[in-house]
């Protein structure tokens, strides 16, 4: 089931993730949406959600039935990851390149971060207005 395009976008995720209808979302159902929403997006691990949730045991199992259900944000962030790999820089929503460099040093925490930085402008590049 994909995400509608108005409304509140963690309820809705919450909703697809818990199993429940959306106005029956609790409040810490919501923040959990929204902390997959944004974490899970710029290169969040299971370990990393289960931190912040304070959940281990759930943590993995959402983490991937969020993919699961959501096909098309991964295939999003690895295509955008791979193309900013591939050619150096990524194309913004307004067309606009990018530089994204990968450094040597690309394991672990560090490799996340490039990852986010990749994901991140794929949102940034809006029109100047002077």
């Amino acid at each position: 089931m994909p995400l509608r395009r108005a409304g509140d976008v963690h309820r809705q995720t919450s909703a697809l993730i818990f199993g429940v209808p959306e106005d029956q979302v609790t409040p810490d159902q919501r923040r959990v949406g929204k902390t997959i929403n944004f974490g899970v997006a710029y290169g969040m691990s299971s370990f990393g959600l289960a931190r912040a949730e304070d959940s281990s045991c759930r943590s993995g199992q959402v983490h991937q039935g969020y993919f699961q259900r959501f096909e098309g944000v991964d295939r999003f962030l690895k295509e955008t990851i791979n193309s900013a790999e591939d050619t150096g820089f990524v194309r913004t929503l307004m067309g606009r390149r990018a530089a994204w460099r990968r450094s040597t040093a690309g394991t672990g925490p560090k490799r996340a971060a490039q990852k986010a930085v990749a994901v991140n402008s794929r949102s940034r590049g809006r029109p100047r207005t002077s």
